[in-house]
């Protein structure tokens, strides 16, 4: 089970910098809905692939 989270992560991380490649900048629910993912579920990427290296957050707003 471990080794299919393992692909799935690192499949989806891949699809993470080719979206963020292709159209730049994008929200956690943007990248969430584009991936077909959860917020949750994206945010966890995003702070995995930050701690990484492998992307910068360069911004954090209060929703309106």
């Amino acid at each position: 089970m471990d080794e299919l989270f393992q692909e799935w992560l690192q499949s989806t991380e891949q699809r993470v910098l080719e979206l963020l490649r292709r159209e730049g900048p994008m929200s956690a629910s943007g990248l969430a809905a584009a991936l077909k993912l959860t917020d949750k579920a994206i945010l966890s990427v995003i702070h995995r692939m930050a701690q990484q290296g492998a992307i910068k957050v360069t911004e954090i707003r209060v929703a309106t």
